[in-house]
């Protein structure tokens, strides 16, 4: 998804308030939706990943229910990951076995049950479409791969709406496919952290290469492109200085825009030069992990460095909310650092397999082989535990 800024593309960088509600809205109506099949027909548990009791238990815990529904990421996800699946559906013709198996799982529906599942399918698929075109992180946002959003992103819209209207199953079910997830929600232990790593954890989007330098010491921007981008680094709450070494202009202009902005000079003071501060803690290792994945999946769409930033530290803004102790200064020098040096490195967990930032040299080595992450571990916390710690201390 190459952006173009000339053009105006820079709206698909940060998550509009728009699309986040578009998304709590969605995550809300598809879960009623399946409560309400659940009810009529209980063999789409299998199809859906949760029970009609699991449901139930979501919402007893209400103001952790509405956590859950108001993140960034879509709690659904759909049912068929692969692209191949997509096209036999979209073409018309001879099915995959995945596809063959979900009707199969299908129990029969009266007229009404068609109908209601049409309604819902053709809703899911039009906020699919939607984000696509709206957001680079799209992928990661509806928890499905980078290859598939390739594909539906350039599928014309008729061609979705004629699939929908024959597809005889849902084609969405739960995200978050861990059992132990419905226990900790019923002990209030859902914290913001604790989410972003099962959103992560769940999601197809990989971005396996790594950022080359000079991404950062050869940018090549235009006027327009450096003045919006120093805007929204401004308005993100990186200092005048970094935003003045990344896009290489007059430190002075830099300064004058964070006054007009909010108002204030510019905070003096040594930026953040130590990466040991990502591994102080769980709350901070899972939201440098989760910033540092949405970084890379923008490089690996195409985004440039100043895109990538302000993309990826828009979403992990809205995911973890109050409970944010990654500023952006922290994370534009986690992601350079990433880029030029090798004492940080990405290992997947050797439970839940999630992608995870490992220190990678003296004092602090962690070997990727037997590396378990904070929720496998157990040191994720309640946001009242944390807030009563210091923002995060008590890992």
């Amino acid at each position: 998804m190459k952006l173009d800024i000339l053009r105006g593309d820079f709206d698909k960088l940060g998550l509009a308030r728009l699309s986040a509600e578009r998304i709590r809205s969605t995550n809300y109506h598809l879960t009623d939706y399946m409560e309400e099949a659940l009810i009529r027909h209980p063999a789409f548990a299998q199809i859906f990943g949760i029970r009609k009791e699991e449901i139930e238990a979501l919402r007893r815990n209400e103001p952790a229910f509405r956590k859950v529904m108001g993140m960034p990421f879509m709690t659904v996800v759909p049912t068929i990951g692969d692209v191949a699946d997509w096209k036999s559906l979209v073409s018309g013709r001879t099915t995959t076995l995945a596809v063959d198996k979900i009707r199969h799982q299908t129990p029969v529906l009266d007229s009404v049950d068609k109908i209601l599942l049409y309604h819902n399918n053709r809703a899911y698929v039009w906020l699919m479409v939607e984000l696509l075109h709206a957001s680079i992180l799209a992928a990661p946002l509806l928890g499905i791969s980078l290859e598939l959003a390739q594909y539906l992103r350039e599928l014309p819209q008729h061609h979705l709406d004629l699939a929908v209207s024959r597809i005889q199953f849902p084609i969405f079910r739960w995200r978050i496919a861990e059992p132990v997830f419905f226990i900790e929600h019923g002990a209030d232990r859902t914290s913001y952290d604790l989410l972003g790593h099962y959103f992560m954890q769940f999601s197809q989007a990989r971005a396996e290469k790594a950022e080359a330098k000079q991404d950062w010491t050869r940018l090549r921007l235009e006027r327009l492109q450096s003045d919006v981008y120093s805007r929204m680094l401004t308005a993100m709450g990186c200092r005048a200085s970094s935003v003045a070494s990344l896009l290489s202009i007059n430190p002075a202009k830099a300064r004058k825009i964070y006054l007009e902005h909010h108002g204030a000079s510019s905070p003096c003071g040594q930026m953040p030069s130590s990466v040991a501060w990502h591994f102080e803690s769980s709350t901070a290792r899972v939201q440098s992990t989760l910033f540092l994945w949405l970084y890379r999946i923008c490089v690996s769409e195409g985004a440039n460095v100043p895109e990538a930033l302000i993309a990826a530290y828009s979403v992990t803004e809205r995911t973890f909310d109050v409970d944010l102790r990654l500023t952006a200064d922290r994370a534009s020098y986690l992601a350079r650092t990433m880029a030029e040096e090798s004492e940080l490195s990405l290992a997947g967990c050797r439970s839940c397999g999630t992608d995870y930032l490992i220190a990678n040299c003296a004092p602090r080595i962690e070997l990727s082989r037997s590396y378990s992450c904070p929720a496998c571990s157990g040191t994720l916390s309640s946001a009242p535990w944390r807030r009563r710690n210091r923002g995060g201390e008590s890992s």
